[in-house]
């Protein structure tokens, strides 16, 4: 059974997610870039989902009753 993180010791934590305090070592970011692919945002409906946030009216037009 998977115990909740917050009641798991910090060094169990960063056991299992195969990282330190300081972060991955290169080594181990190349490990995961080929195991997960690049650490990157994809598109979302055409539109880049880092971009400005809707105006209201984008949002009313997609709203829907």
């Amino acid at each position: 059974m998977i115990r909740s993180v917050a009641s798991t010791p910090v060094a169990e934590v960063y056991r299992l997610l195969e990282t330190q305090p300081q972060g991955l070592t290169q080594d181990q970011a190349n490990r995961m870039r080929q195991r997960f692919g690049p650490n990157a945002i994809r598109a979302v409906s055409g539109r880049a989902a880092h971009g400005p946030p809707p105006k209201g009216g984008e949002i009313a037009g997609s709203a829907t009753h």
